[in-house]
């Protein structure tokens, strides 16, 4: 794990200073804007640390737990995104995903809820496919989206979209994708709108986020 990490680090000129490079895992977070207009970026690791699936096991380790609550605790921005490599919301499918470790999912849930942030967006990849999911998380039902989009140079084209998730909004999107967000700043609170886009800018499903 330790030459992997170092690899990915040097693979993305990642400083010699960076803070990355001074513990296990690549989480990071970042900043972009400032007051009113500030987006807060979260990037989880989900692989260093994870334990045995479909157990109580962890996937984020308690170190990287400790680091994201003081992110979230001490976060002032107006919409926070938190990527990760794998789906969060989606629950039935068989591939990797946050389900499979139910606790870890449910302690993510639990922690955003009581953040009080108006605006928590999730991202997500890995899965050859595009689609949006929302839930409602927390006893004041609580509007939370994911965006998995993947992959811009290969996607699963074979796929016949008649996989479940109850969470979906619209259609899984099979042809080679990206996903992209949109704030309007000139809106209080900002509006925002998450998309599954492709070649020859087609959209090809595209939600306003309700609060």
């Amino acid at each position: 794990k330790k030459e992997s990490q170092k690899a990915l680090l040097d693979f993305l000129n990642v400083l010699s200073n960076a803070p990355q490079r001074k513990r296990e895992g690549i989480y990071s977070s970042y900043e972009f804007g400032s007051n009113e207009k500030k987006v807060k970026v979260i990037l989880l690791d989900t692989r260093y640390f994870r334990e045995q699936p479909y157990t109580d096991g962890s996937i984020l380790g308690e170190k990287q737990w400790q680091w994201l609550e003081k992110e979230i605790a001490n976060n002032d921005a107006a919409v926070t995104l938190i990527g990760n490599g794998i789906q969060v919301i989606p629950e039935e499918h068989r591939f990797e995903k946050w389900q499979n470790f139910p606790k870890e999912r449910q302690r993510l849930f639990d922690l955003i809820e009581k953040s009080n942030l108006a605006n928590v967006i999730l991202l997500s990849g890995d899965r050859h496919i595009g689609e949006v999911s929302k839930i409602e998380i927390g006893e004041n039902k609580m509007p939370l989206y994911e965006v998995t989009s993947s992959g811009l140079t290969h996607s699963y084209d074979r796929h016949d979209g008649k996989e479940p998730n109850k969470h979906r909004l619209g259609k899984v999107v099979s042809d080679k994708n990206y996903g992209l967000i949109k704030i309007d700043w000139e809106q209080t609170p900002p509006s925002i709108e998450l998309s599954i886009n492709g070649l020859e800018a087609v959209t090809f499903e595209q939600y306003k986020v309700e609060r």
